[in-house]
């Protein structure tokens, strides 16, 4: 009896077959090709949601900058992201023009201004796809995954403002040219 026990001391304490080994690799294997594929997509899509739900986000926000500074409208939007309608805080950096609205949005947006910090989280102010650069920029949109605000004049007088978003490079969106969407707010 003691020599059979002994035996089986003796086999537990070999370890794994060459066959038990293999199996395991393959299963290994099999669950990585399931599931490698499946995460490829996703930071990019997560990228994408993030930028269409900023841009989206901005649409409504020039629309309302722009109604209140045409109407002249005193406490109906929050120009200063605290949270409060004030006339000492929103009426004070209400822009005095539609062409000065694009600067201000990007401005209220800025971590030079104590937006997207520890002090005032309110906003994300970063690019999703190169988090140094900063997700609301004025000018002529380049592949920068950036959200772009330029005042178009007419007859000297801005009276729209396209919002353009895009990636970080010359793919996506509806054209396969990297602009993700194009919002265009005119002032009536």
């Amino acid at each position: 009896m003691f020599k059979i026990i002994h035996k089986m001391k003796v086999r537990d304490e070999r370890g794994f077959t060459l066959i038990e080994l293999l199996i395991v690799v393959a299963i290994i294997g099999i669950l990585a090709a399931i599931a490698i594929p499946g995460y490829m997509g996703v930071q990019q899509r997560a990228k994408l949601k993030s930028i269409m739900a900023s841009v989206d986000q901005a649409a409504k926000d020039i629309r309302s900058w722009e109604e209140t500074v045409i109407k002249q409208e005193s406490m109906t939007t929050d120009f200063n992201g605290d949270g409060a309608l004030t006339v000492a805080g929103d009426d004070a950096v209400r822009p005095a023009t539609i062409a000065a609205i694009p600067a201000a949005y990007i401005a209220l947006h800025s971590t030079a201004n104590g937006r997207g910090t520890t002090t005032n989280p309110g906003y994300d102010d970063r690019s999703p796809y190169v988090s140094i650069n900063p997700l609301y920029k004025e000018g002529i949109p380049d592949l920068t995954g950036q959200v772009y605000l330029v005042g178009t004049a007419v007859a000297g007088v801005v009276k729209t403002i396209t919002i353009t978003a895009t990636n970080d490079e010359a793919t996506g969106g509806p054209n396969n040219d990297g602009y993700l969407a194009v919002y265009t707010v005119t002032s009536e």
